[in-house]
């Protein structure tokens, strides 16, 4: 294998993914796609050497396989339902989960409709009669679909772009000439349109003939349709499950049937698949009322190889091409516009976390718990929904890439997790700047406070770089041109600087004297370090970010300083009597300082403040 086929990125495909799709994602991927079923002892031994796992319904992602996963970043599900997945565990490792709503649709929704006309006219005992000799047509009275009511309880995608799919459903059955009424907390502002909605579910249920549940398997929809709910529907009513087993309380279900209340129902979903013998499920499925199928709403051609693609699209443009996901089922959805605006300015933050872990490792090692992180969003920042990524990035920077659980990498995903699990507080800032200001106004400002008295500050933006700018003109609005190069330090405490966090850095505070700069270049060339570049900056007395009108993100207390207050654009020596002729130094070295060099030179050459930074 040559080396750049090691460097390719893995993916575990486990089920029944259709091949083109797979074949094509092995254009971008090293792709595995067994033929058979694996046990899980075989998957646990097989997924630590791949970056994601492409699943269906009949894989377990449990949290110990997740576990094992110690290079997981991503676990795709080709389909809509997660319950095969441990979410919560894939979240604490800062694993990102999404979903394919969107290819079977159409196949989940006509299985609806067919499982209902097949419920009415009871075709599924017309054809057992039939085939065992039978010709009994009065037995088999059912009931028209035109002019019943449908009741569709569903739990839309709300903003997303993807359209309900019981919204399909709805559209279905009214060409059969039925009324449609809905029950969905989250639904979506277009489906409101379209259907007749309730926002009580005990009003909805006595007026349905056909009651339809498509929502996923958590915590809120567990047995959302219990022996209560059951109750409150007409008699003789009919109802149908072809989303997830567990939505209905198969108990309180078979007790209606039984004693009559229910004239039907149509399950293509169960508690256990396949259901046990002794199982309710087994009992329903036995029924003489139930029509029953083993899961297949999503299983027609058309869908598997929609599905199949659009999922294996989804893990090259997250893995590969480092898109947002569509569809993320545990992580905030950007869009790409906002995405890529934003995408600089989280390198920026990571930097700025990284700057104050070096420049404060004992605080970030033992006293997290004392010090309050303020990060203020300026410009075209101040105006996103979704900060997450910009604080993800900070959280990096300040504990480490690999400071989640067992070491794994901190995320979108987890990063509020791992913060709040090492007592890291941050207060997130957005800052309104008003109409008119230059494209350097998008920032991102830290101010880091150990006490009331101790304060620093990180000011930073991203500057347009010779690439970034090409082909450029005066009339183009820069944040069209999107730059990864050049994340910079523009303010650093008290002085205005021009600091690209990049290589290796040595900082020396110092009072403007004559030949201090050759003094420091001479120890460091006896300690065989060689100075690349040296640039110095001055302080800034009347600097001042804190003119804009400031909409606080978080959570936390406002007893947290005022972020408004003039004396945060200062250190604790503000009262220093060297204000305005302390010099700043930065040095650019060929190889990585040693802490020992930046003490020696407070300790025995007397500058106020040394230390050394890499990145």
């Amino acid at each position: 294998m040559s080396s750049s086929q090691r460097k390719r990125q893995q993916v575990l495909v486990l089920g029944d993914i259709h091949e083109s799709a797979v074949q094509y994602l092995g254009e971008f991927m090293t792709t595995v796609h067994p033929s058979t079923v694996l046990a899980e002892h075989e998957l646990l031994r097989l997924v630590p050497d791949f970056d994601a796992l492409i699943v269906r319904s009949d894989t377990k992602v449990t949290g110990a396989l997740l576990q094992a996963g110690r290079k997981l970043k991503v676990v795709a599900r080709a389909g809509v339902g997660v319950d095969n997945i441990d979410v919560q565990e894939a979240t604490r490792l800062g694993i990102l989960v999404v979903n394919e709503p969107a290819g079977n649709v159409a196949a989940a929704a006509e299985h609806t409709i067919a499982l209902m006309m097949t419920l009415a006219r009871q075709i599924h005992v017309a054809n057992n009669h039939v085939k065992s000799g039978g010709w009994h047509r009065s037995r088999f009275e059912g009931v028209q679909i035109r002019g019943k009511v449908l009741g569709i309880v569903g739990f839309g995608k709300g903003k997303s772009l993807v359209v309900p799919w019981y919204s399909l459903v709805a559209q279905l059955a009214k060409g059969l000439g039925m009324r449609v009424i809905a029950y969905d907390p989250y639904v979506a502002t277009h489906a409101a349109k379209e259907i007749e909605r309730f926002d009580d579910l005990t009003m909805l249920l006595p007026q349905v003939d056909f009651l339809t549940i498509h929502a996923p398997l958590n915590e809120s929809t567990q047995g959302i349709i219990g022996a209560r709910e059951l109750a409150k529907m007409k008699p003789g009513s009919r109802i149908l499950n072809v989303s997830r087993g567990g939505t209905i309380d198969e108990d309180a279900l078979l007790a209606s049937l039984e004693s009559g209340h229910l004239a039907g129902a149509a399950l293509d979903v169960f508690c256990n698949e396949p259901p046990r013998a002794d199982s309710t499920s087994a009992k329903l499925i036995a029924h003489m009322h139930v029509v029953a199928t083993p899961h297949i709403g999503a299983i027609t051609a058309e869908a598997l190889e929609t599905t199949s693609w659009l999922i294996c699209q989804e893990v090259i443009d997250i893995l590969v091409k480092g898109m947002p996901a569509r569809n993320s089922v545990n992580a905030t959805r950007s869009s790409i516009e906002e995405h890529d605006m934003i995408e600089p300015f989280v390198r920026l933050a990571e930097q700025m976390g990284m700057w104050y872990a070096q420049r404060f490792p004992r605080s970030v090692c033992r006293n997290m718990a004392t010090t309050t992180f303020e990060l203020r969003y300026r410009g075209c920042l101040g105006t996103i929904d979704n900060t997450k990524p910009l604080f993800a990035g900070f959280i990096k920077g300040l504990l480490g890439p690999r400071s989640g659980p067992h070491g794994r990498p901190v995320s979108v995903v987890n990063a509020d997790i791992v913060a709040r699990e090492r007592g890291v507080v941050v207060r997130e800032v957005l800052n309104c700047v008003p109409d008119g200001q230059t494209w350097h106004t998008d920032s991102v400002t830290l101010v880091a406070r150990s006490s009331p008295t101790a304060s620093t500050r990180i000011h930073g933006v991203v500057e347009p770089c010779d690439n970034c700018t090409e082909g450029f003109t005066p009339d183009m609005d820069k944040r069209q041109v999107p730059c990864h190069c050049c994340p910079t330090i523009v303010c650093l405490d008290r002085f205005k600087t021009q600091i690209v966090p990049d290589g290796n850095l040595l900082l020396c505070e110092y009072e403007d004297e004559p030949a201090m700069i050759e003094m420091v270049e001479d120890f460091l060339s006896d300690m065989k370090i060689k100075v690349n570049e040296t640039t110095v900056y001055s302080v800034c007395p009347d600097l001042n970010l804190h003119q804009e009108m400031e909409i606080d993100k978080s959570d936390e207390d406002d007893s947290v300083l005022d972020p408004t207050d003039q004396d945060e654009s200062t250190d604790s020596e503000d009262d220093t009597p060297f204000l305005g002729q302390m010099k700043l130094m930065v040095m650019k070295t060929d190889c990585e300082v040693p802490a020992r060099v930046a003490e020696l030179l407070t300790v025995v050459h007397g500058l106020p403040d040394a230390y050394v930074l890499r990145f």
